[in-house]
């Protein structure tokens, strides 16, 4: 089901993510939103282009799913060295606030939809117990990363699905935190990792193997 295009005009205009990414990103949301196996969360908001994605899909699909968005408005934590030399760094993304996401989702009427959550991660995320049909990881950074996945993965819905922005490909990592997270939160896992694509900074989906003795697939 196609999105408004007044909508989507607001999605390209306040997300970083590439086309490529957001088409990824909407198609899964589709899919899990008519699935109806439980709420959408988003960890790194920014300044809101794919929470409109999400809760615009969750519309679309009649879907009685909330959308949680998680994020401390305050810019980029310190990097860890797990992280070696990301492509951003400390107080980037600072110049995005809660009120601005809240009052863009407003302008769509999909405020109603939708709760915020203002804080450092550790902060907010344990209160939301889930279940999960979607969950968005965009953290950037190996800590953030690691901890999102701890949380959200064991209260994910049986099918339910998990995509993460900037990990990356065989060829590039400036997100280097991001692989070594994702690798280390699902290892002996039956979560198996796909690439989905993108025009830069690759994402990646989890899902559960439909065989839990099947290997994981990593790149």
């Amino acid at each position: 089901m196609t999105l408004p295009q007044t909508l989507l005009a607001d999605v390209a205009l306040l997300s970083v993510n590439d086309v490529l990414r957001r088409q990824l990103l909407l198609a899964e949301a589709q899919r899990q939103a008519a699935s109806g196996g439980g709420d959408f969360i988003e960890m790194g908001v920014y300044r809101g282009g794919t929470a409109l994605l999400l809760a615009g899909a969750l519309r679309a699909q009649s879907s009685p799913a909330r959308l949680h968005l998680l994020d401390a408005w305050q810019g980029m934590p310190p990097p860890s060295p797990e992280d070696g030399r990301p492509w951003v760094g400390e107080g980037y993304f600072a110049d995005a606030k809660e009120a601005s996401v809240r009052a863009a989702l407003a302008r769509h009427q999909l405020l109603d939809r939708c709760t915020t959550y203002a804080g450092w991660f550790e902060q907010t995320l344990p209160a939301i117990r889930g279940p999960f049909a979607l969950a968005h990881v965009d953290c950037d950074y190996y800590a953030p990363v690691k901890f999102c996945l701890n949380h959200v993965l064991p209260r994910m819905a049986a099918d339910g699905v998990v995509v993460i922005d900037d990990h990356g490909d065989a060829a590039e990592h400036r997100f280097p935190g991001v692989a070594r997270a994702v690798a280390e939160a699902i290892q002996g896992s039956d979560w198996q990792l796909l690439p989905l694509g993108g025009e830069r900074d690759q994402s990646v989906l989890l899902r559960r193997a439909p065989d839990t003795d099947a290997p994981l697939t990593l790149i």
